[in-house]
């Protein structure tokens, strides 16, 4: 039968209480220590198990009956009659009784049933038989006194370096038969003095096997005020006064069974979770743990003369960290000697540097107490290795915790380090970090658990380089080069795999993982480990050649495959039920792995990319055309969520299914098609003299070695002196020139290689897009823009490939360029990429974007005609009106007036109708749905745009499993609430998105700041104030310097409401050093305070700055339809107006633009 405890199959001990201990005078830490060294002398007699007379304070149950049906649902043999817990508190401990009844029902069940077994703790604990019986039809045979116990250890830990003392005493009964009831009952006495005053309890609610009967039962006495907390359970325990105190009972009767499932995150409590404690509060387990980790902290004087000797020659805190670290983790053996109450007593760090090993408590006072006397604030923590993220939910109770880690702050951040990890690398603040949830520092004044971050920082990525280098007319027909790279906590998990297996035991396994593909494969190069320990990063490099004999009889010209296995068997395996437990997943796991199959004389069909993902967990597959073959790229990103509810299980399955059909690929080599004569573009005569140079080059390049490939750099220059320059056939040279230049790392020679390619030879698209790359990385903005227009205009089919983060990146390296430079970059990269049809097809919000800027460009610098080749592409509604306030955009008003003669109504339908198209297909996509709703309130269908998010802004599970899409789109949702003037449901939606955690999601400051300005906009002046006051001081690091602005803005708008001048003079004079961070923030403070003098500058300043001359310009927009308003927003409208008519802002708009009515909301538009 499975509980909490996976695996049991006996009520002898699966039910027997998991830790519960009542006590009442307290022990020093030290009287403590003294004891961990003595524990032989707690039992100088041989521990038994005694028969005891039934305690007179338990309740009698009877027996249920073995009735067919429960004999029928009876599993390996056994029907589960009775199990009853009762537990009774003492002054110096408590008592628990266990009774349990099982009916033998077939032969198998008779092993079990007939084996007695019972586990204790002889510091201190006392076990005893009250009775045992046989009832065999219908008669008692009393077993008691002929049954005989035998001790033995019971050390189920010992592999781990753990020894707790704990014995077993096991009986086996006599004459037991098919048919039998087996009926006996345990006493477990516990005396100690840990926990002065407090008992724990923890308790699982469902098992796997069927149960007629389970009861139980404690017996508090009087004064004592237990709590109990139900996890996934209908536990109950209504309390009732008897004569000792008081007493709770829970009794259930044939409770089904319970199939548990497997990848079930340890926080869901699958088979129901009770936590009893009567422990007040967190604060309270803190000043508990403290006092057993106070006491002698003097350390001996070699270790501190080592320590000394360390701060001396390491003035910098993450050096001295690091040593410290590595010292204790690299010298201190594991051992944990978690003997009676020296499983939660701290050895002193003398003891423990004495010995030479310690426990995790051990360690971590050690460490601490190095770190202290290095000058570096640290103390112990306790955790959890599991459910650690639940901790919150649990009652308060050292039980819930099983391990010790140490707080470390170093250079004013927090660090959560584990001493007794082992072969660990980084230095400083580059340490891999636990990642167990929360965790509870032992200090007198902790007040509550703390969030252990910074785990996803470190969490480290594996990486394979696999190179597959084919000649089916050479002797080795086949080489592979592997490379494979660890870093951050995937190295440290490596470094210690290494550690216990011999570099040679490490290429066998190797050697034989390829053999199942490639029978009679061999290691052609010793097998090379690469460890730089401070980068924490491992690389390991593996060679291996293929005769000719094992190439033909493996079949490898008829079938050659790969697989991916670095992102295989990572996800969790569709099960065949439907889903019911919700479904944990792995975290931070990111894996990449690069294959290139390079095949002389063969031309490769590329593979359909892939992009796939369930939640924040992608998959991806990119294939790129190699001159001699392929080069295919797989990258699973697991992202940082640990589980989905059941109902999105069927998802990442899914994406389980995907990855696993796609991960192998078989490549049929014989009927690939041979290669042409010459390159494309290079006639005949040309390349004759160079083709053997040529076929010998890229041959040795395909050997991934330094040598190899300084020796085709050298064949490539005989080449490149045969033909003409500048030429096509050197263009071609020098193109495979910066490819090899690439892999040596030699990035500003493969550059200089890639342009001269590029300038002479326009049919290898590989190397304009890795030319493209080094423009980026090494080349200005300017000249990006420049390779873009050559790409186009030579290969256009490369610029609708570019991955948008290329194009993110080049949009921020035009940023920071000079502004007379900036627009300019701009508008080209823009043109380009509508030139080539980039995110067109289908159209994104990213091509959206892009198109409308094109349009905008070709109109600036007079491209009329192409300008209104793109109006006829239907812009967004938002680059038509951008243009129709613009002066700059006169020669285009004509069409544009045309195009929004209705006030641009049609453009808005459409515009709606396309997203509602996209969000129908991708009914599931967060930010398809939130782009859906956002042209619906452009056209002020506020209700119907609810309707359409409701269910996704109301999945809260699946909100947090896709993260920022998600968050935009309940956003989304609280403006439509905002429009239609239900300001406290707009607040409440905000809230169901912050209740998530500012610490766990930074992202969501933004909606934090939304939310404030709604409630000061409600005329919720004071809650507003405070909402912003914490913004502005506890997450201040996290604000741009244009939310700041947003911050200090509403801050203002609510001082000023309450009376609060002075405050509020304080706050705008802050906003006025840099009203360019943010003009719509500062020109809102201004209205605050009905200063339309102070409005009237600033929309001058604006006008006159060619950058934010756009938002200034909107101001010009009449939006028809309108949105309800509160009495606060109709003031700022107010003071808004006044400026606007003024005649110097009148004079000042004439000249920029002109006034515009809309038929829309300001859906997108700032209103300031």
């Amino acid at each position: 039968m499975t509980g909490a405890v996976a695996g049991v199959k006996t009520f002898t001990r699966s039910y027997r209480v998991l830790s519960f201990l009542l006590l009442t005078s307290g022990v020093a830490a030290g009287a403590a220590q003294a004891a961990d060294d003595g524990h032989a002398a707690k039992t100088a007699s041989a521990p038994v198990v005694a028969i005891e007379a039934e305690p007179v304070w338990i309740r009698e149950r009877t027996i249920p009956e073995a009735t067919k049906a429960r004999v029928a649902n009876a599993q390996s043999g056994i029907a589960f009659l009775l199990l009853d817990e009762q537990h009774r508190t003492r002054a110096d401990g408590h008592d628990d009784w266990f009774r349990t009844a099982t009916k033998v029902t077939d032969r198998s069940g008779l092993e079990s049933a007939g084996q007695l077994a019972l586990s204790f703790d002889p510091a201190f604990e006392t076990a005893g038989i009250a009775f045992i019986h046989l009832i065999r039809d219908g008669k008692i045979i009393d077993l008691t006194q002929d049954t005989k116990f035998r001790i033995v250890e019971r050390e189920d830990s010992l592999k781990d370096g753990i020894v707790t003392g704990t014995l077993k005493a096991i009986a086996n009964l006599r004459d037991v038969r098919v048919g039998d009831v087996v009926d006996y009952a345990t006493t477990v006495h516990t005396r100690t003095a840990l926990w002065p005053g407090h008992a724990f309890y923890h308790l699982s609610q469902r098992f796997s096997d069927p149960l007629a009967t389970r009861a139980l039962r404690f017996v508090w006495p009087a004064g004592t005020t237990p709590r109990f907390k139900a996890l996934n359970s209908d536990v109950a325990f209504p309390p009732r006064k008897i004569a000792a105190g008081t007493e709770w009972e829970w009794i259930v009767t044939d409770p089904p069974a319970m199939r548990g499932e497997e990848d079930v995150p340890p926080g869901t409590f699958q088979w129901g979770r009770g936590d009893i404690s009567t422990m007040k509060d967190w604060a309270g387990l803190a000043r508990w743990a403290t006092a057993l980790y106070q006491d002698d902290e003097s350390l001996p004087g070699a270790f501190a003369a080592r320590l000394d000797s360390i701060a001396k020659a390491s003035p910098a805190p993450a050096d001295r960290l690091t040593a410290a670290v590595r010292f204790v983790q690299d010298n201190i053996r594991y051992v944990g000697e978690e003997l009676g109450e020296g499983s939660y007593v701290p050895r002193r760090p003398a003891i423990v540097l004495a010995r030479g090993y310690g426990d995790c408590k051990d360690k971590s006072l050690l460490l601490a107490v190095a770190l202290r006397r290095l000058g570096i604030d640290a103390v112990p923590a306790l955790v959890s290795t599991t459910g650690g993220e639940r901790l919150p939910d649990r009652l308060p109770s050292p039980l819930v915790f099983d391990h010790v880690i140490v707080r470390v702050v170093i250079d004013g951040k927090v660090l959560w380090l584990d001493p007794t990890g082992t072969h660990r690398g980084g230095t400083g603040r580059g340490i891999v970090p636990s990642d167990l949830g929360y965790a509870l520092p032992i200090r007198a004044e902790q007040t509550a658990l703390e969030h252990i971050d910074g785990y996803g920082d470190r969490a480290g990525r594996v990486t394979v380089l696999e190179q597959f280098a084919v000649d089916e007319t050479a002797d080795i027909p086949l080489r592979l080069h592997v490379e494979t790279r660890f870093t951050d906590a995937r190295a440290d998990t490596m470094r210690a795999r290494w550690a216990n297996g011999s570099a040679k035991a490490i290429s066998d396994a190797n050697l034989e993982f390829y053999h199942d593909r490639f029978p009679g494969l061999v290691e052609s190069k010793t097998l090379e480990l690469i460890d730089d320990r401070d980068r924490n990063v491992l690389t390991l490099n593996e060679n291996y050649t293929m005769p000719r004999d094992a190439f033909g009889k493996a079949g490898i010209p008829a079938k050659l495959t790969t697989r991916a296995y670095i992102v295989q068997n990572v996800l969790p395996a569709r099960q065949s039920s439907p889903r019911m437990q919700p479904l944990a997943l792995p975290t931070d796991l990111a894996n990449d792995q690069t294959i290139e199959l390079r095949v002389k004389d063969r031309v490769l069909t590329p593979l359909d990319d892939l992009d796939a993902r369930a939640g924040a967990m992608t998959f991806s597959r990119k294939t790129t055309a190699l001159p001699d073959g392929l080069r295919v790229i797989y990258r699973l990103d697991t992202g940082t969520r640990d589980a989905v509810p059941a109902s999105a299980a069927a998802e990442v399955y899914a994406l389980s299914d995907q990855i696993k059909d796609n991960a192998g690929i078989e490549f049929y080599l014989e009927k690939s098609p041979h290669t042409a004569f010459a390159p494309k573009g290079i006639n005949a005569a040309t390349w004759a003299p160079i083709k053997a140079d040529m076929e010998k080059a890229v041959a040795l390049t395909q050997k991934n070695e330094q040598s190899t490939n300084l020796e085709a750099l050298a064949l490539l220059s005989t080449a490149s002196g045969k033909v003409p320059h500048p030429s096509a056939a050197a263009g071609l040279i020098d193109g495979l020139k910066g490819a090899i230049l690439s892999d040596l790392r030699r990035p500003q020679a493969a550059f200089a290689a890639l342009q001269s390619a590029t300038a002479q030879y326009d049919g290898n698209p590989p190397v304009y897009r890795l030319w493209l790359g080094y423009e980026l990385d090494l080349g200005t903005a300017e000249s990006f823009v420049k390779a873009l227009e050559r790409t186009i205009a030579v290969q256009p089919k490369e610029i609708g490939t570019l991955d948008k983060r290329l194009i993110q990146l080049a949009l921020q390296k035009i940023v920071a360029l000079a502004p007379e430079k900036r627009e300019a970059a701009r508008e080209s990269l823009c043109m380009t990429l509508d030139k080539g049809g980039w995110q067109q097809d289908p159209r994104t919000d990213f091509g959206n974007s892009m198109l409308g800027c094109a349009i905008a460009a070709h109109s600036v610098r007079g491209n009329i005609v192409e300008a209104r080749s793109g109006l006829a592409k239907d812009p967004p509604t938002e680059a038509l009106l951008t243009m129709a306030i613009d002066r700059r955009h006169q020669a285009l008003w004509p069409d544009i007036d045309r195009i929004g003669g209705d006030r641009f109504r049609r453009s808005l339908e459409r515009e709606a109708a396309r997203a509602a198209a996209v969000s129908a297909a991708t009914p599931k996509d967060y930010a398809s749905m939130t782009y859906r709703m956002q042209t619906l309130r452009a056209l002020g269908r506020f209700q119907e745009a609810l309707d359409a998010g409701k269910a996704l802004a109301s999945d809260k599970a699946q909100v947090e499993i896709v993260g920022t899409d998600a968050f935009w789109l309940v956003n989304e949702y609280a403006s439509n609430l905002s429009a239609l003037g239900r300001g406290d449901a707009a607040i409440a939606a905000l809230d169901g998105v912050l209740a998530l955690g500012l610490d766990r999601y930074p992202e969501l400051v933004s909606f934090a700041i939304n939310r404030a300005e709604i409630v000061v906009q409600a005329g919720r002046f004071d809650a507003g104030l405070a909402s912003v006051t914490d913004l502005d001081t506890r997450r201040a690091s996290g604000l741009s310097d244009y939310g700041r602005m947003w911050v200090w803005a509403t801050k203002s708008c609510a001082l000023r409401a309450l009376g609060r001048v002075a405050e509020a003079e304080a706050v705008e004079a802050n906003i006025a050093k840099t009203p360019q961070n943010n003009w719509s923030a500062a020109t809102e403070a201004a209205a605050c305070r009905n200063d339309d003098g102070a409005i009237a500058d600033l929309i001058k300043l604006r006008l006159g700055d060619s950058e934010a001359r756009h938002g200034a310009l909107a101001l010009l927009i009449t939006f028809d339809t309108k949105t309800s308003q509160t009495a606060f927003q109709k003031r700022l409208r107010d003071a808004l107006a006044a400026a606007i008519a003024r005649p110097d802002v009148q004079r000042a708009f004439a000249k920029y633009g002109r006034a515009v009515r809309y038929a829309g909301t300001t859906q997108g538009w700032n209103e300031f």
